[in-house]
């Protein structure tokens, strides 16, 4: 007996939870907009919110065109679905799901159309329970402004015709006199396009005692749109129906056509008699007008000799600077300089690099040899420094590029990092030029910059001011400027006692000596 009353009250607990669960499962669909309303062309978006608010994530949610029975929008398992949707739908439709998390979740429609317009559903549906909230979507199409055309009527008036496309729902139309009469239409005709959207044509009869001041006016009347246009008619529109005022205008017309000959004859008498003095006024004019060029030509002679002679001279000064540092430059190479015949240091080299025996030149080899790796030396870019480096005066050297012009002449700081893909850059400390398919360029901190020159260097020369850290590319065979780098003024971090190497870079098929 305690046995069947134990079993009885877990049934009643089993069913008590049962009905619990499905109390708490069951939620209201609230739909945040009964009715909403988009024009032709817009985005619409139906929103719909769970109450209470729960996560819908693993819901079924779909939105359906309730009036036609068209699916527009499917999400299951967390995923979007194409699966029963009308194709009316594909492609336009995207799931808004940023609040799903509180069952808040909106539908956007891409570029309404008139077939849109209608009821819809949104249901929630999870494993237990279903509910749905119902819309009403309206669509409007807010024509093109009204275009009134004018044509005769075979003499009986002027027939006005007003045209405006896009409208929907069907619109109305209204003629209007100046004070606000209605004018009656003669005929009006309304047509459909593909698109669901009207086009409207309406007429009237316009005389000249009546209604020469009309407007045109195209009425949605369910969405309270209006579009208007005007027109006035003048005395001249309605000439041809007065047979009086055609005959005034043609018989003073041939009154003039017959005034022609004798004005003719007068202006010809007047040539032929001349008027002496009217000529001698004109040639007088003439004459102050050629005096008047003549004195401009002149002083626009005077000045333009002017700016000449003052173009000359700045030219010349131009030059004769020019010509006043190359000479100070020389002379310093020459004087000032201290010449040096750079030896190859053999720990640098790139193990593509064969360097001669007495380390003057170095040629591109792609040695298979495996030279010892340190942090000295270049192991990625076929590069080479001179053995000796520089802290203090001037120095200056050549180098010959030999037939294969693929190389880099330069200098480098001795902290600059020689290990891995080097930049050749005054950023990474190198200070250079090139030379590859018969183009020089200054590798700058902007990039390479092309250099304009007389003639293409077979002969680099290098001139190195460590006391005004300057370094100076020239061409060596006839003294050329070629670009010049303040190795200070380039924001590089530079000990103030830091060694400067000669630098070199050897593409393939190129060889450099010293």
């Amino acid at each position: 007996m305690i046995f069947r009353s134990s079993s009885s009250w877990h049934a009643i607990a089993i069913i008590l939870l049962a009905i619990c669960a499905s109390i708490a499962e069951k939620f209201d669909v609230i739909a945040l907009h009964l009715i909403i309303e988009y024009a032709v062309g817009q985005d619409a978006v139906l929103r719909c919110q769970l109450n209470p608010q729960m996560s819908a994530e693993d819901m079924l949610v779909a939105w359906q065109k309730t009036d036609r029975r068209l699916m527009a929008h499917k999400y299951h398992l967390r995923n979007d679905t194409d699966e029963g949707k009308d194709p009316e739908f594909l492609g336009r439709t995207e799931f808004i799901k940023d609040g799903i998390v509180h069952g808040s979740v909106a539908l956007k429609i891409k570029k309404v159309r008139v077939s849109d317009e209608g009821q819809y559903s949104c249901l929630f549906q999870s494993d237990s329970y279903h509910n749905e909230a119902f819309f009403e979507m309206k669509v409007t199409g807010y024509g093109s402004d009204p275009f009134i055309e004018v044509d005769a009527n075979g003499g009986v008036g002027v027939r006005a015709v007003c045209k405006s496309e896009g409208w929907y729902p069907k619109p109305e139309v209204t003629w209007k006199g100046e004070r606000g009469n209605v004018v009656s239409a003669i005929s009006i005709d309304r047509r459909l396009n593909d698109s669901g959207l009207y086009s409207i044509e309406s007429a009237i009869l316009i005389n000249q005692n009546l209604n020469q001041n009309v407007s045109c006016y195209i009425n949605n009347t369910s969405r309270n749109q209006i579009q208007m246009s005007a027109i006035y008619f003048t005395d001249s529109f309605f000439m041809k129906d007065n047979p009086w005022m055609v005959a005034l205008c043609v018989i003073l017309i041939l009154w003039a056509l017959s005034l022609l000959p004798f004005c003719w004859y007068i202006r010809r008498l007047l040539i032929r008699n001349g008027n002496l003095r009217e000529a001698g006024t004109r040639e007088i004019d003439h004459l102050k007008r050629e005096k008047d060029h003549l004195e401009q030509e002149k002083v626009h002679l005077r000045e333009a000799s002017t700016r000449e002679i003052g173009n000359l001279r700045e030219a010349s000064t131009r030059e004769i600077g020019t010509l006043l540092e190359e000479l100070k430059w020389r002379r310093a190479i020459k004087n000032a300089a201290q010449h040096h015949d750079v030896t190859l240091d053999p720990e640098t080299n790139h193990c593509d690099l064969a360097l001669s025996d007495d380390r003057r030149s170095v040629k591109w080899s792609q040695s298979s040899d495996d030279l010892p790796k340190h942090k000295g030396r270049f192991d990625h870019r076929p590069c080479v420094l001179g053995s000796q480096g520089f802290t203090k005066g001037r120095h200056y050297w050549t180098v010959e590029v030999g037939e294969r012009k693929d190389c880099i002449v330069g200098v480098i700081l001795e902290s600059a990092n020689r290990n891995g893909d080097v930049r050749i850059t005054p950023n990474e400390g190198i200070f250079s030029v090139s030379l590859r398919e018969a183009i020089v360029r200054a590798k700058t901190i902007e990039g390479p910059r092309s250099v304009d020159l007389e003639k293409i260097p077979t002969k680099f020369g290098v001139f190195l001011d460590c006391d005004k850290w300057v370094v100076f590319f020239y061409n060596a065979e006839n003294m050329e400027e070629i670009y010049v780098f303040k190795i200070k003024d380039d924001n590089i971090e530079i000990e103030d006692h830091e060694a400067i190497f000669p630098f070199f870079y050897v593409g393939p098929g190129a060889e450099l000596k010293m």
